[in-house]
């Protein structure tokens, strides 16, 4: 992500456009979102990262594109007078208006390199929390109030600032072997799917169970930041391609019952989560057919392997159908030169199994 610039460098015109989308977005919804946030360990960071992420779609959306990365404000230096606003609640009661403009807070001990000290990401979190607080309470307010502090627009400056420390940190942390950290906190393993431009995008499960994404913002080159698609996943998702070139996700929701998300749009925009049914007990597989048709694979409640499939490219989806067998592992799908989609798995006896579509789209061994 661009360094994010600073909040007081900006015009007092370009601030007024800024917090009036600002003042937009923060509905009651949006500001009592922040009580949801784990405020220990590395936590602070993730989770206040996600809720600035947010914000930043909805600018983009809003034609405010020109404040994102969002811009970060320095509690050592003074709050804008265009910043110096609280939204009132969406029934118009106002909240209480801020107290002090010139907080004075430098951080104590995390400008780099001193960041770079902290090995453990939640020790770090846990020795910023204090300061983080302090700042809250110093500048008074709504935003010396935890369960409305996000109705001061400042507040999402300040926590872009607070980001900052993290990126600083993240950038240490860098393996010398050549490996780089892309952030983020995953509880499943990755899913990787290529956009019809050719950038690639991974897909996890976070630590609130919800997928997110992250994407190269050019082809073959750069990284966004994480962005949450919502849901509740169980396990790992996978991945497919239509027909179109949009991706779509799919993964075992809370009911064991398999959920799907899609690209409204070849590279860009997402649906809503939609079920596709079936009771599966491991984590499903996504071939794409000869003719751009996605379909998926999972274990059933008998142990034997189970697919849907769509109807017609890019739409429509059957009814699940059998294909036998014990299953002891996820399966795993290719696409042979033909185009017939190949199933593998860990049979009962611990042995590769495998089944075959016996023609290009349709018909199984």
């Amino acid at each position: 992500m661009p360094p994010r610039p600073d909040l007081n460098a900006l015009t007092p015109a370009q601030r007024t456009t800024l917090v009036n989308l600002m003042l937009t977005y923060l509905t009651d919804a949006v500001v009592a979102t922040h009580t949801t946030i784990i405020h220990d360990d590395i936590h602070i960071f993730t989770g206040h990262r996600a809720y600035i992420e947010d914000l930043e779609a909805y600018l983009q959306i809003q034609g405010g594109g020109q404040f994102v990365p969002l811009p970060k404000w320095d509690p050592a230096t003074q709050i804008p007078p265009e910043f110096n606003v609280v939204r009132a609640e969406d029934d118009g009661t106002p909240r209480p208006p801020l107290v002090n403009l010139n907080p004075n807070r430098p951080p104590p001990e995390f400008a780099p390199p001193a960041v770079c000290n902290f090995t453990d990401g939640n020790v770090l979190g846990d020795t910023v929390n204090p300061w983080h607080g302090d700042v809250h309470v110093t500048v008074g307010g709504t935003m010396g109030f935890f369960s409305i502090a996000s109705a001061a627009p400042i507040f999402w400056c300040w926590h872009g600032y607070v980001d900052g420390i993290y990126d600083d940190w993240l950038a240490c942390q860098a393996p010398p072997t050549g490996w780089m950290s892309l952030g983020g906190i995953l509880t499943s393993k990755p899913a990787v799917g290529r956009n019809a431009d050719g950038r690639l995008e991974v897909f996890a499960r976070g630590t609130d169970n919800a997928l997110y994404h992250i994407w190269q913002t050019a082809p073959n080159n750069g990284w966004s930041d994480w962005g949450g698609l919502g849901g509740i996943l169980v396990a790992d998702p996978a991945v497919g391609q239509n027909a179109d070139g949009r991706l779509e996700v799919f993964a075992r929701g809370t009911d064991n019952a398999l959920y799907h998300i899609w690209q409204t749009a070849p590279n860009n925009g997402w649906s809503d989560w939609g079920g596709l049914g079936g009771i599966l007990v491991a984590d499903p597989a996504v071939g794409q057919n000869a003719d751009g048709r996605l379909e998926a694979f999972g274990t059933g409640t008998d142990g034997a392997l189970y697919h849907i499939w769509q109807t017609a490219p890019n739409n429509g989806w059957s009814d699940w159908e059998g294909l036998g067998g014990i299953m002891m592992s996820v399966a795993a799908v290719g696409q042979n030169a033909d185009g017939r989609l190949e199933v593998f798995v860990q049979g009962d006896l611990n042995d590769l199994e495998h089944r075959w579509q016996t023609a290009p789209g349709g018909g199984w061994n």
